[in-house]
C-alpha cells in the first residue's frame, strides 16, 4: 500500500503516529514527499519521549464584543468548544483553524496569520434564526427535528408595529387570529388565538370566559397571561419563537397542546454607556367601507314600500301621514345625518421607549422605560400603558447571576358612545340635535311612537353624562437566574420568578342613561359595577445541562425540575340607584341589584414537573430528539393527579451525505419527523372537586348554611394531544430559494368539556373527559431571492406562505349528543332563531355551519322552500332538517409579498389571503329579510327583495307584516368567504455615516413608515365591526442611538 504524505516540519510526528497504530514503514523522502510502503503487525506499546506541541488560544466574541459560548474550534483532527467566557485552547498542528457557530459566518484562519487574543464573528443574516430557543434551553436548529418558527423583533415591527400577534400570524399562518366581527378594532379587546386548529371544546352556549385553545405564552423563561404580551413594547423584543409540534413543545408537557409562543427581550450589552430612543407615532382611521346603509331619501321611500305609513284605520292613517310629511319636510330641508361618523374619530397614538445600557465583561446593566398612549377609532376609547424594566447581570469565572425587575401599569377606557351598531341603526332623517342645538334624548314624539315602532333613544345623549367604563392593571415581575459552569460541557441553572398583578373594573351609568329609559322605579335607575382581581404567581426552574461534541457525535441534554403556584382572588359588586351622574361612587348607591349580592371566587393551582430532554446528532447527518415530562397538578382528580407527556423526533441532513455534496446547488436538504403527546390545563382550578359556598342568609338552628356551587369529578383526567409531524427543509442555489413544508395530524383524546345539568341539580354544569378531536393540516413557506448584488447592497426577495387545517370530531359523549338534541328542540319552537347555534356532531368540523337547506324564494308566493332530511321540498322549517352545509375554516390561508433593499432603503409589501371557507351572512338576515323597518337597513333590502308574483329574487319581501314570518337559519345565507387584504406596506431608511450624525453624536438612526390594512376585497358583503369598527393604521417610527 503506497501513501503520499505532505511533510513540512512534522515528519517525525507522523512516523511515530504510524508506528503507534501498529505499522512499520520503509520510507524515502524527496522533494518534501514521503513515500512509504506499509506492513501491519500486532500492536506493541513503545515508550517514547513526548514531543511538545504548540497551542493556540483566543477569545471569541460577537459583533457587540460579547463572549460566545459553545463555538466550535477545529484544527482538522481535534474539536474544542469555547467556554462561558468565549475562551478556547487548541493544538497547533500546522493545519488551518476552522471557527464555526450557528447564526454566524464560518471563519478559516491560517496559523501563520493568527489574529491575536480576540476573534470576532460576523452574524450571518440568513442563519440568524438557526438556534431554537424554547424558554428553558436552546438547541442548534441544524440538529433540531421539531417544528418551529423564529423571527427577530425588528422584522415583526416592520410588518405591524402596533400589533404583535398580527405580525406573527403574517409570518406563520398556523398562528391564527380568530376574527371577532363584533369587537372589530377595539384596542382593549383580548384577541382569540389558535395554533394549528381547535383542540378543546368551548362551552355549549358558545361563550368562553377563557379561550381553551389559547397557546402558552413564555416571556423570558416564565409563563405570563395574554394581556402582558398584548401590552409588551415591540421595541423590547429581541426575537420570538413559535413552537408548534410535539417535538418542539413537549418540554412544557401539560400546558403545550395549543402551541407555545416564546418571547425573548433584549439583554444588556457590553460597552460604554449607550442610549437608545425610539418613538412610534401612529394614526388610526375607522374602516366603514363594509356598511351600505340607506340615505334619508332612500329610507323614506323604503318605508313607504314596506307599508310603514299604511293603515286601515282612518285616524291612525292621518297620524301616519302627518309623520311622513314631517319627515319628508326634514329630508327636503337637507337633513341626511350620517350616524356612522358621529361616534368615530381619526385617532392619534404615540409610543416612546428610552433604553440605557452598558457594562463590561463582568457587570452589565440596562434600564428601559416605555410610555404607550393608544386611542381607538371610537371616541373616548383609549389605552395607556407605562412600563419600566431594570436588568442586571454579573459574570465572574464560572458563576453567572442575572436579575430582571419589571413594573407595569395599564389603564383603559371604553367609549362613552356605546355600541357602534346603535348608530348604524339610526334613521338618517333624524337629527341628533333639537332646534336649540341640544342633544335630544329621544328621536320621536311620544304621541307618534305607537305608530312608528317603539320610542327610540338617542345613543348620543349618553355622551353628555358622566359615565365610567374603566379597567386597570398594575403589576410587577421579578426574574432571577443563577448559573454555574462546572466545565465547558456541563452547567447548572436555576430560575425563579415571582409576579403580582392587580386588576380593577369600574362601570358607572347614572339614572339619566338611556339603559334605564324603560325603568319606572327611581331606586333601580343608575348602576355601578365594581370588580377587583389579584393574582400572585411563583415559579421555580432547576436545570442541569450537559453538552458535548466529540469526534462525529454532538450531544445536548437537559434534566429539569419545575414547580409553580398560581393564586387568584376576585370579587364583583353591582349596586343600583344613582340619581345624578356626579354621584359616581359606590357609597351613593341605594341597594344591591334585586335578588343578588356581591360575588367572587378564589383559586389556587399548584403544579410540579420533572423533565428530561436529549438531542443527538451523528456527523451532522442523523438526528434524534427525545423528551419526557411528568406533570402533577391540583386541577385533576385524586386518581389522576399526574400525567406523562413525551415526544421523539428523527431527522436526516441529506445535504451532508457524500452522494449530495457534489451537487453544490443544494445548500440544505433536511427531512424530519416527530411524534409525541402534550396536554392542556385551560380549565377552572377546582374542576375535580365538589365545592360549597357559605351563605349569610342561609341559617338553621343558629348555624350558617352552605350552597352547592360545583360538582366535582374525582375521575377527571388529563386531556392529551398526540401529534405526528413530518417536515422538509430545502435551500438551493446559494440560499436563493428557501422552501419549508410541514404536514401534521393531531388527535386530542379525553377532551375536557363542561356538561350541562338539569336545573333541579342546583348547578349549571360539571367537567368530564368526553370526546376526541382531530386536526389535520399542511403548511408551506417559500422565499425566493429574485435579485441580489451584495457589493451594491441590493436585494429583492419574494415570499409566499400557506396553511390549511381541517378539524374533525371523531367521538363525542352521549351527554354531548343529548345537549345537541336539546339545542335543536329549543330552536324548533323558537321562530326567531336567525343565527346558527353551535352543534357538535361526529364526523363533522367543530366550525361547521348547521342550517336547513333551501331551494330559494318561491317566485309565486314569495315564501321560502326548504329541503327536509329526505331531500323532499317543503314549506315547513324544522330543526330536524339541519345539516352541515359549510365550515368557517378556509381551505387555504396565508400571505405573500415582496421586499426590496437598496443600500439604506428598505421597502416591503405584504398581502393576506384566505379562500375555500364559508360564512353565515348575518347582515342579510338582520338588515334585509328580518330587518326592523322602523330603523335604517341595508340598501339591498330595497333593491333585491321579492315584490310581486313572478319575481325571481334571493330575498323575501320586506314589510312591517313580516314579523310572523321571520327568516330562520337557512343555507341561503351561507356564502363563500374568499378574501384578499393589503396587510402591510412599509418604507424605511437607515442613515449611514452622514455628517450630521457625528455632530449630534449619533451612532445609528433609522426612520420607518408603515401602513396596515389599507385595502380589503371579499366575496361576501357583510357588516364588520358591529360594536367597534375595524381600523386602518399608519405609523412613523424613529430609532436613534447615542
Amino acid at each position: 500500500m503506497q501513501k503520499n504524505l505532505l511533510i513540512k516540519s512534522r515528519c517525525t510526528a507522523i512516523l511515530l503516529f504510524c508506528l503507534m497504530q501498529g505499522q512499520v514503514s520503509k520510507s524515502t523522502a524527496a522533494n518534501h514527499t514521503l513515500s512509504t510502503h506499509t506492513t501491519y503487525f500486532p500492536l506493541v506499546r513503545i515508550n517514547l519521549p513526548l514531543q511538545t506541541q504548540d497551542t493556540l488560544s483566543a477569545w471569541v466574541v460577537n459583533e457587540r464584543n460579547q463572549p460566545l459560548r459553545g463555538v466550535s474550534i477545529s484544527n482538522g483532527q481535534q474539536i474544542v468548544i469555547t467556554d462561558n467566557q468565549g475562551k478556547f485552547v487548541v493544538q497547533d498542528i500546522g493545519l488551518p483553524i476552522k471557527i464555526s457557530f450557528v447564526g454566524y459566518k464560518t471563519q478559516t484562519l491560517q496559523t501563520s496569520q493568527w489574529p491575536g487574543k480576540q476573534i470576532k464573528l460576523i452574524p450571518n443574516e440568513q442563519e440568524i434564526a438557526e438556534v431554537v430557543v424554547n424558554g428553558l434551553f436552546s438547541r442548534p436548529k441544524a440538529n433540531f427535528t421539531g417544528s418551529s418558527t423564529t423571527v427577530k423583533g425588528a422584522d415583526l415591527k416592520n410588518i405591524n408595529p402596533s400589533n404583535l400577534f398580527r405580525a406573527i400570524s403574517t409570518i406563520d399562518p398556523s398562528f391564527q387570529l380568530v376574527t371577532d366581527n363584533m369587537a372589530g378594532g377595539n384596542i382593549n379587546k383580548t384577541p382569540e388565538i389558535q395554533v394549528r386548529g381547535q383542540n378543546s371544546f368551548p362551552n355549549l352556549s358558545g361563550e368562553v370566559a377563557q379561550n381553551p385553545n389559547q397557546p402558552l405564552f413564555i416571556l423570558d423563561g416564565f409563563e405570563v397571561n395574554i394581556e402582558r404580551i398584548m401590552d409588551l413594547d415591540m421595541n423590547m423584543i429581541a426575537e420570538i419563537t413559535l413552537l408548534k409540534d410535539a417535538t418542539a413543545t413537549s418540554v412544557y408537557g401539560s400546558r403545550a397542546a395549543n402551541g407555545v409562543l416564546i418571547i425573548s427581550t433584549l439583554l444588556p450589552e457590553k460597552g460604554q454607556l449607550r442610549v437608545v430612543v425610539t418613538n412610534d407615532f401612529g394614526i388610526s382611521r375607522p374602516d366603514l367601507t363594509d356598511y351600505n346603509m340607506m340615505n334619508a331619501r332612500e329610507k323614506l321611500q323604503f318605508e313607504q314600500s314596506a307599508l310603514v305609513y299604511s293603515s286601515n284605520n282612518p285616524l291612525i292613517r292621518q297620524q301616519l301621514d302627518e309623520l311622513y310629511n314631517e319627515r319628508l319636510k326634514a329630508v327636503a330641508a337637507g337633513v341626511n345625518t350620517n350616524w356612522l361618523k358621529i361616534p368615530v374619530q381619526t385617532s392619534y397614538n404615540n409610543r416612546t421607549n428610552v433604553s440605557v445600557s452598558g457594562g463590561d465583561d463582568i457587570i452589565r446593566y440596562a434600564l428601559h422605560g416605555t410610555a404607550n398612549f393608544q386611542n381607538g377609532v371610537m371616541k373616548g376609547q383609549n389605552r395607556t400603558n407605562y412600563s419600566g424594566q431594570f436588568d442586571l447581570s454579573y459574570r465572574k469565572s464560572k458563576f453567572q447571576f442575572a436579575n430582571s425587575l419589571r413594573i407595569y401599569q395599564t389603564k383603559s377606557n371604553e367609549s362613552p358612545y356605546g355600541s357602534f351598531s346603535e348608530y348604524v341603526a339610526m334613521n338618517p332623517y333624524w337629527s341628533p340635535y333639537d332646534d336649540q342645538g341640544n342633544i335630544k334624548q329621544v328621536m320621536d314624539a311620544e304621541e307618534v311612537a305607537q305608530y312608528a315602532g317603539s320610542r327610540k333613544s338617542n345613543p348620543l345623549y349618553n355622551t353628555r353624562l358622566n359615565t365610567i367604563d374603566r379597567t386597570g392593571i398594575f403589576g410587577f415581575q421579578n426574574n432571577l437566574q443563577l448559573r454555574y459552569q462546572v466545565k465547558p460541557s456541563l452547567f447548572f441553572e436555576s430560575q425563579f420568578s415571582v409576579s403580582k398583578e392587580i386588576e380593577t373594573l369600574d362601570i358607572f351609568r347614572p339614572a339619566q342613561h338611556t339603559d334605564f329609559q324603560q325603568s319606572a322605579d327611581p331606586l333601580l335607575k343608575g348602576s355601578y359595577i365594581k370588580g377587583n382581581k389579584e393574582l400572585l404567581n411563583y415559579e421555580l426552574n432547576l436545570l442541569g445541562n450537559y453538552n458535548k461534541i466529540f469526534l462525529k457525535h454532538t450531544l445536548f441534554s437537559t434534566l429539569g425540575f419545575n414547580m409553580s403556584s398560581r393564586n387568584s382572588d376576585q370579587y364583583r359588586i353591582k349596586t343600583l340607584g344613582f340619581g345624578y351622574d356626579q354621584l359616581d361612587h359606590l357609597l351613593f348607591s341605594s341597594q344591591y341589584e334585586p335578588n343578588s349580592k356581591p360575588s367572587g371566587d378564589e383559586s389556587t393551582i399548584h403544579r410540579i414537573s420533572f423533565l428530561a430532554n436529549l438531542n443527538y446528532a451523528y456527523d451532522n447527518r442523523y438526528l434524534v430528539d427525545f423528551s419526557i415530562r411528568r406533570d402533577g397538578s391540583s386541577q385533576f382528580g385524586t386518581d389522576e393527579r399526574y400525567g406523562n407527556f413525551w415526544s421523539t423526533g428523527i431527522g436526516w441532513n441529506m445535504h451532508q451525505e457524500s452522494f449530495l455534496k457534489d451537487h453544490t446547488f443544494i445548500n440544505r436538504l433536511k427531512l424530519r419527523a416527530g411524534i409525541g403527546a402534550t396536554g392542556s390545563l385551560n380549565i377552572p382550578a377546582y374542576s375535580s372537586q365538589t365545592r360549597y359556598s357559605y351563605q349569610g342568609n342561609y341559617m338553621y338552628n343558629g348555624s350558617q348554611g352552605a350552597n352547592l356551587v360545583n360538582i366535582g369529578n374525582p375521575n377527571l383526567g388529563w386531556q392529551d394531544k398526540v401529534q405526528l409531524n413530518v417536515g422538509l427543509d430545502l435551500v438551493l442555489w446559494k440560499e436563493k430559494v428557501d422552501l419549508r413544508f410541514e404536514h401534521y395530524i393531531g388527535t386530542t383524546n379525553s377532551t375536557i368539556t363542561p356538561v350541562s345539568l338539569a336545573p333541579s341539580v342546583g348547578v349549571n354544569s360539571y367537567y368530564e373527559n368526553l370526546g376526541k378531536i382531530k386536526n389535520t393540516g399542511y403548511e408551506l413557506s417559500l422565499r425566493y431571492k429574485a435579485f441580489e448584488r451584495k457589493e451594491k447592497g441590493i436585494l429583492w426577495s419574494i415570499f409566499l406562505n400557506a396553511a390549511q387545517n381541517k378539524n374533525k370530531l371523531i367521538e363525542i359523549s352521549n351527554s354531548l349528543k343529548k345537549s345537541n338534541d336539546e339545542l335543536n328542540t329549543g330552536a324548533s319552537s323558537n321562530s326567531f332563531q336567525t343565527i346558527p347555534n353551535i352543534q357538535f356532531r361526529e364526523g363533522e368540523s367543530m366550525n361547521s355551519i348547521y342550517v336547513v337547506r333551501s331551494l330559494g324564494i318561491n317566485p309565486v308566493s314569495g315564501n321560502e322552500l326548504y329541503l327536509d332530511n329526505l331531500g323532499n321540498p317543503t314549506t315547513e322549517w324544522s330543526s330536524a332538517y339541519k345539516v352541515a352545509v359549510g365550515t368557517t375554516d378556509p381551505r387555504w390561508r396565508g400571505s405573500f409579498g415582496s421586499s426590496f433593499l437598496y443600500k439604506g432603503f428598505d421597502i416591503a409589501v405584504i398581502v393576506d389571503y384566505r379562500f375555500g371557507g364559508q360564512l353565515y351572512n348575518a347582515t342579510l338576515v338582520n338588515k334585509i329579510e328580518n330587518a326592523d323597518v322602523y330603523m335604517n337597513v341595508d340598501r339591498r333590502a330595497f333593491e333585491l327583495g321579492w315584490q310581486q308574483p313572478g319575481d325571481i329574487a334571493p330575498y323575501r319581501y320586506v314589510s312591517i307584516y313580516n314579523g310572523r314570518l321571520n327568516s330562520r337559519v337557512s343555507s341561503r345565507f351561507v356564502q363563500d368567504d374568499n378574501t384578499l387584504q393589503l396587510n402591510s406596506v412599509s418604507v424605511g431608511y437607515t442613515f449611514l455615516r452622514q455628517a450630521f450624525m457625528s455632530r449630534w453624536n449619533l451612532q445609528s438612526l433609522k426612520l420607518t413608515a408603515t401602513a396596515n390594512d389599507l385595502f380589503r376585497k371579499s366575496s361576501i358583503h357583510i357588516e364588520r365591526g358591529l360594536d367597534n369598527p375595524f381600523a386602518r393604521n399608519f405609523m412613523i417610527s424613529l430609532r436613534a442611538s447615542f
